[in-house]
């Protein structure tokens, strides 16, 4: 929780003060942000409604799913707690959460479903052994058909909305199977070495990325200097994932207090030595 308050702070005052700059405003008004009081910015820090930023989201649900978890350690691993997620899930089809809530709802019934499987040795010994290219075959098509559903215009009926967030469930743990299948794959070849490493930056880069070293460059980019898309693309894309790795390895996970406040732990091993603990 305490980097979700560091990045939620950091981001409105930065944004705030930015704002106050003539080129970097135009940047950021065309981006759709405006200034923030005092209160409505602790509001939406609290509530997570029209949070300025974005992407902390994920933060927040986490640490409201991991005090459920802790609370009913066994419970919310149990078949009905699972089926009443699912149905939590459902019902926004017919009812509008309000800020984190609706997020929670989103998102909890996956993390539940992710705590059973990794628990769970004849699910993890039956997705070794199914083939990968039949697993995200039945990904693509399903995704493509929802896809389809959901941009052609949906009736206004919640029935079949209801449907369709029962169907959007099911692709989106289609999706999370053939990530862990491929991840399975790669865990014998060369390539482990470095996307371990390289994994055990990803909550760094998560948390640093956006909205100012991607959407900020793009934008700044974009707006004073003629370098093609394309290449802003590839710009912010790298330094999205360069940035963060090298802010973490040479300064933040250097010093404890430092990395407690930005990542929300003492980093006293070596940047790069990912202990068990760690990786669950």
């Amino acid at each position: 929780m305490i980097p979700y308050l560091f990045f939620s702070i950091f981001s409105y005052a930065a944004i705030n003060f930015a704002l106050n700059i003539d080129k970097t405003a135009q940047v950021l008004e065309s981006g759709g942000y405006a200034k923030s009081g005092f209160f409505d910015a602790l509001f939406s820090i609290l509530t997570y409604n029209n949070h300025t930023d974005q992407h902390l989201w994920f933060l927040y649900a986490l640490f409201i799913v991991f005090v459920v978890n802790i609370l009913f350690p066994k419970l919310s691993k149990h078949p009905a707690a699972i089926a009443a997620m699912l149905a939590l899930y459902i019902s926004k089809a017919f009812a509008e959460y309000f800020g984190i809530i609706d997020y929670v709802v989103s998102d909890l019934l996956f993390f539940a479903v992710g705590r059973v499987a990794a628990d769970n040795k004849l699910l993890k010994d039956s997705l070794k052994k199914c083939n990968l290219f039949a697993l995200i075959a039945l990904f693509v098509i399903c995704n493509s058909f929802y896809s389809y559903l959901y941009t052609s215009g949906l009736p206004d009926n919640e029935l079949f909305i209801a449907v369709l967030y029962c169907f959007r469930a099911m692709v989106s743990l289609l999706g999370i199977a053939s990530v862990c299948r491929v991840a399975m794959l790669l865990e014998k070849t060369r390539l482990a070495k470095p996307l371990k490493s390289l994994g055990g930056y990803s909550y760094d880069i998560y948390l640093m990325h956006a909205p100012f070293i991607v959407s900020g460059s793009m934008g700044i980019l974009l707006s004073y200097s003629s370098v093609p898309k394309e290449l802003c693309c590839m710009i912010a894309l790298i330094g999205g994932i360069a940035v963060p790795i090298i802010l973490s390895k040479l300064i933040i996970r250097r010093i404890s207090l430092l990395s407690s406040i930005i990542l929300g732990k003492s980093y006293k091993q070596k940047p790069d030595k990912i202990t068990r603990t760690e990786k669950l």
